[in-house]
């Protein structure tokens, strides 16, 4: 019924200059972001009872592996990467772990 995509970022916001943090020059991002915007401003996906949503996480941050989870309860996992994943290899999580440059697609 619904797609929802959510790119994670992270920012290094340093004497006034806020970049894209690198971490081959040793700043470490202090700042973590959802399409663009730190929480509390992220968005609300509202849904109906018995609607479906899937939501694709994708990894743009440059350093971290995050953890990411929806609130409402577990999700399944159907596709790593832009594969679709097989019945037998699908999988219920709380959380996965995106890493830079991955991609997961929940249910």
């Amino acid at each position: 019924d619904h797609d929802y995509v959510i790119q994670l970022q992270e920012w290094l916001m340093r004497e006034g200059l806020t970049f894209p943090s690198m971490p081959m020059d040793g700043g470490q991002p202090n700042y973590f972001t959802i399409n663009g915007r730190a929480y509390p401003s992220t968005d609300t996906i509202r849904m109906k009872v018995g609607e479906t949503l899937k939501v694709r996480f994708i990894g743009t941050n440059n350093g971290f592996i995050h953890p990411m989870h929806i609130h409402g309860g577990p999700f399944e996992v159907v596709a790593r990467d832009g594969e679709t994943m097989p019945e037998s290899a699908r999988f219920l999580a709380d959380t996965v772990n995106v890493g830079p440059g991955q991609r997961y697609d929940v249910v």
